[in-house]
């Protein structure tokens, strides 16, 4: 997590500090207010831990085709997939239309579709 906003040199009682989540990470609880507030004994209020790394499940398999790292259960946030087509066992290639790259954006959420192989 890091502070929201400006940083200030000093603190009273009842000042409160806001906290967002860094990139790549999101709130547990949508909505939930991160904050500390400054104590009447000039200590802070603790902070839970308010966030949680973005992951994305294996995007969609294509019929004639394959991604990198397949085998994984999990992508982290901005992880990269690179879909190829399969060798054709006719006479004509198969080829890719549509993104051959998809980034995990946010929870089970890819930059696009997965292309084809046609």
């Amino acid at each position: 997590m890091k502070r929201k906003g400006a940083i200030g040199s000093s603190y009273k009682p009842g000042d409160e500090v806001l906290y967002e989540c860094r990139l790549g990470f999101q709130q547990k609880i949508p909505g939930q207010v991160l904050s500390v507030i400054c104590q009447n004994d000039n200590t802070w209020s603790s902070l839970q831990e308010g966030c949680k790394r973005i992951k994305c499940k294996p995007p969609e398999a294509i019929q004639n085709g394959k991604y990198t790292n397949s085998d994984k259960d999990t992508f982290e946030y901005s992880e990269v997939v690179t879909y190829s087509c399969n060798p054709s066992d006719g006479p004509d290639e198969y080829s890719l239309i549509g993104e051959s790259r998809l980034t995990c954006i946010g929870n089970d959420e890819w930059s696009s579709q997965p292309p084809q192989c046609k």
